[in-house]
């Protein structure tokens, strides 16, 4: 149960991710229209499976969410990859800390 209750911000910050990602402009249009479309078939009555079976119904709903969670995912990584794949170049000095620190102290 306590591992539950740890769970649940994580799937409220993912949501909140999921919902911004949607009006972010950054974002492409096929992803927005993938979540949108996940989102419909979920809360739709008309599925693959129907409902009615007890656990089959359910499992195709979950499948689905599932996958655009996947898809969310990757998309936020390779946006991230892509962040980082640009090189910054800090030029500066180097120096030791700890050989300045001595000197002061013999002086």
């Amino acid at each position: 149960m306590k591992n539950f209750i740890t769970l649940i911000p994580r799937i409220i910050y993912l949501t909140y991710k999921i919902i911004t990602s949607i009006f972010d402009p950054k974002v492409p249009l096929k992803i927005k229209m993938f979540f949108l479309l996940s989102i419909i078939y979920i809360l739709s009555p008309y599925d693959l499976i129907r409902d009615i079976i007890p656990i089959l119904g359910q499992l195709d709903d979950i499948l689905v969410l599932l996958v655009a969670i996947i898809v969310y995912k990757l998309q936020s990584f390779r946006k991230s990859f892509e962040k980082n794949s640009k090189e910054t170049i800090i030029e500066g000095e180097f120096r030791n800390l700890d050989e300045t620190n001595e000197d002061e102290n013999k002086k």
